[in-house]
């Protein structure tokens, strides 16, 4: 409960500061970040992302979690589920902390399964 009444708190100080056209700016970000459709695409471009890179470090979690955060946002808007991320500020660091986790999880695995022998050891009679 305490993140969902800071964060959004941190961003509405500035807002009057803003021109009309970083105020429109803002908005349409906010939108976008709170919208599941924007959710989906971004984990399916980060998931097709890891294709070309193949650490399962970053964009395949990252990914992962943006099809997670989508679903769960596009559940909510047709109310299936009821409202547990509630503005974009909650999305985007319930996005990050299901990343981070993820991370975490297929470092975890990857590092279990990594238990053949360096291929750099010869037998002992190869040297003679």
């Amino acid at each position: 409960l305490l993140y969902q009444q800071i964060l959004p708190k941190l961003w509405d100080p500035l807002r009057p500061s803003l021109n009309p056209f970083q105020k429109k700016i803002a908005t349409m970000i906010e939108t976008l970040l709170y919208s599941g459709n924007v959710w989906l695409i971004i984990g399916l471009v980060l998931a097709i992302a890891e294709l070309t890179n193949g650490t399962l470090i970053f964009f395949l979690p990252t990914g992962l979690s943006g099809l997670l955060t989508g679903l769960l946002l596009r559940l909510q808007e047709n109310q299936t589920l009821p409202v547990l991320l509630e503005n974009w500020a909650i999305t985007l660091t319930f996005w990050g902390f299901v990343s981070l986790a993820l991370s975490l999880l297929l470092n975890y695995v990857v590092k279990q399964r990594e238990t053949s022998e360096d291929i750099n050891k010869y037998p002992n009679d190869l040297y003679k």
